[in-house]
């Protein structure tokens, strides 16, 4: 991948000169704090899938109520959308192994 650098009217970058900036280096630092609890609830989202117990589905819905508060839906609707989604699939599966209802009833509301 070649760059070309605009204020030197068509000079060409080599590959190994280009640094990659990624989205959510760019981003206010609570944003970045919410990047990094939703990351934090998907990989204990899925651990939780694969054990039998509740510990790390509980975990994972707290980092992504966490997450939420930082990711509002009036700076970032589309993350907040993203890790609404998140959360509701986690209260989902923390609900299925439950008796009770309270986890699928919050699902059900954690769209927003």
């Amino acid at each position: 991948m070649v760059s070309v650098d605009a204020s030197a009217s068509g000079h060409i970058s080599p590959p190994w000169a280009i640094s990659r900036v990624y989205p959510w280096e760019l981003l206010n630092p609570p944003s970045v704090l919410g990047y990094r609890r939703c990351n934090l609830g998907v990989a204990l989202d899925d651990l939780g899938k694969r054990e039998s117990g509740t510990q790390h589905l509980t975990e994972a819905v707290a980092a992504y109520r966490a997450a939420l508060e930082e990711r509002t839906r009036a700076l970032v609707p589309l993350e907040w959308a993203s890790t609404q989604n998140n959360l509701g699939n986690a209260l989902t599966d923390l609900g299925e192994r439950e008796s009770g209802t309270q986890h699928l009833t919050e699902a059900v509301a954690a769209p927003g």
